[in-house]
């Protein structure tokens, strides 16, 4: 065999033992599939959450590589699906390409604002049907990044290799809520150590009331509770367990039955509870007012949902 020929010989079956030794390194990662996030005991507490339609935050690296922070749901009862028979692959669609197929909570609210505006005559069953069969998504399991549900973030990406797959900067890109509650479940066992006056509500600073009442903002959509009526004055509580607070948000409203169900007067009143002292502290004063204007327009929207 001439030099030239053996060169490139050797060349190739390198080649292929790279690809071997990086396909066995992949299999080792044991990244999540589809058997993986409905059966993993450490996945429990999301799949409940999920079950349950709860909101549900997931950052997940796309096919462009970029990463995705999605807010989602399981389904949406305006959400009307084909009535033509499935075929096997559509019905074990995510079983057989480990994907996750949900609802994107902010796009199906961004359609219904649009869709609203531009077809006044339309009726709102009508918009939110449209809405939500254009919101539909699906993402590689193994492509996740983590989830944030119940005030919790639930950290894969150790589990689907993401550091090695997409580097450095794709691994760091969390949502500020996910990285404050990686901090605060790193800090848990000093919090619930502490003693005395470091127990009191006002020993925290006020960028994490902050943080603390920001990741709750995330949750109100699954903890609030609504008096549900065609008109008159209704009042709406969530209440979000962070570990060692409780943040709380207090909304009244009222109700036009004349005006198509047009919420007016609205009022919002946030406030914390530390599980030590058991005070109940008023803190919207405190609060950066960007966020609380954030939360405070988000409220029609919330007491709109579907």
């Amino acid at each position: 065999m001439k030099k030239q020929n053996l060169n490139e010989e050797i060349a190739r079956i390198k080649s292929m033992m790279g690809k071997l030794i990086s396909e066995d390194y992949s299999l080792d990662m044991d990244e999540m599939d589809y058997e993986s996030f409905h059966n993993a005991d450490h996945l429990s507490e999301l799949r409940d959450a999920i079950d349950n339609n709860k909101m549900v935050s997931v950052a997940f690296v796309k096919k462009d590589g970029e990463v995705r922070h999605m807010l989602i749901r399981r389904h949406l009862k305006s959400y009307i699906g084909s009535d033509r028979e499935k075929s096997d692959a559509q019905l074990n669609v995510e079983s057989n390409n480990d994907v996750k197929t949900v609802f994107d909570m902010s796009l199906y609210k961004k359609l219904i604002r649009e869709l609203t505006l531009e077809n006044p005559g339309m009726s709102r069953d009508e918009i939110t049907q449209i809405a939500a069969k254009k919101c539909v998504r699906r993402f590689l399991l193994k492509n996740v990044l983590g989830f944030m549900a119940g005030g919790k973030f639930i950290d894969v990406r150790d589990e689907n290799d993401i550091m090695n797959r997409f580097g450095e900067e794709v691994y760091n890109k969390l949502t500020k809520s996910m990285i404050r509650s990686i901090e605060q479940q790193e800090g848990e066992e000093n919090l619930n150590e502490s003693e005395g006056d470091d127990d009191e509500l006002y020993s925290l600073s006020s960028g994490e009331i902050n943080g603390l009442v920001s990741t709750a903002h995330e949750e109100m959509y699954n903890e609030l509770e609504i008096e549900h009526g065609r008109g008159g004055n209704f009042e709406g509580l969530s209440r979000v367990d962070l570990g060692q607070y409780i943040v709380i948000f207090n909304i009244k409203y009222t109700v036009d039955e004349d005006i198509d169900g047009k919420y007016s007067d609205l009022s919002l009143r946030i406030s914390i509870q530390s599980k030590m002292d058991g005070e109940l502290n008023d803190v919207e004063d405190i609060i950066s007012p960007k966020l609380y204007d954030e939360i405070y327009d988000n409220l029609d929207e919330i007491l709109g949902d579907d």
